[in-house]
């Protein structure tokens, strides 16, 4: 969204000026049905902008104040796999938390603006990354005889990165005291194998099946955004368990 103010001329004095957030990214959730399951978060919105056009003057008398918005964040991601039938493998899954949106705005003037070094810029935030977890499904039991158990499923879970944080700044215009442009943080990521299943069970008449194979885990936290005052943390590994 961008605030377009068009008039012959403009005269601001004592204005402040409030940018919307950008709207979080949709969450994303499969069902335990999935064979493989995969789920991705939605990115995060842009915050507001603001354009000013005089035809003829523009002049800033007062204090112009104006507060940036901050970056949406990304949207969470769960996925899940579907358990095996008997002796078949357990389904995958995949889970991608979503990037969180970047905060980079600019100064830009062209012509003569008088009274520039009035203006005033808060603090920018890019987004912060979305969640991520995977947990699939477990193989299945083997059933009889030398029946197998199935493989249990893998999981992969990256977490989304956090958006920039960026102002850069013309014509004497100046920040607020307290400012911090920090970058999102990253989004953490939580992946925990499944286990597989157990082989099948048999009398004195022939050999017992083989357990199936517990799935591998993949947990990558999302890196935090960079920002001018400080970069936003990256996200943490909550879990990262493979299947028994």
């Amino acid at each position: 969204f961008r605030m377009l103010v068009h008039a012959p001329n403009i005269t601001v004095n004592n204005f402040t000026v409030t940018l919307g957030n950008g709207g979080a990214g949709g969450d994303a959730e499969t069902t335990t049905g999935c064979k493989p399951g995969a789920a991705t978060g939605g990115k995060g919105g842009n915050p507001g902008n603001f354009k000013m056009i005089a035809d003829q003057k523009f002049e800033i008398t007062g204090a112009f104040n104006v507060f940036t918005g901050n970056g949406g964040a990304g949207g969470s991601a769960t996925a899940y796999g579907k358990d095996g039938g008997p002796g078949e493998d357990g389904g995958d899954a995949t889970a991608t938390g979503g990037v969180g949106a970047d905060n980079v705005k600019k100064l830009s003037i062209a012509g003569t603006v008088a009274g520039t070094a009035s203006v005033t810029f808060d603090s920018v935030w890019g987004g912060v990354g979305g969640l991520a977890k995977a947990k699939p499904g477990k193989g299945g039991d083997g059933q009889g005889c030398g029946k197998h158990g199935g493989k249990g499923g893998d999981a992969t879970a990256t977490g989304g990165q956090g958006g920039k944080a960026e102002l850069t700044l013309t014509g004497g215009a100046g920040r607020t005291p307290t400012v911090d442009d920090a970058g999102g943080d990253g989004g953490d990521a939580t992946a925990t194998a499944a286990v597989g299943g157990n082989g099948g069970a048999c009398g004195p008449e022939g050999p017992g099946g083989n357990g199936g194979k517990g799935g591998d885990a993949t947990a990558k936290p999302g890196k935090g955004g960079t920002g001018t005052t400080r970069n936003g943390a990256d996200g943490a590994k909550t879990d990262e368990t493979g299947g028994n």
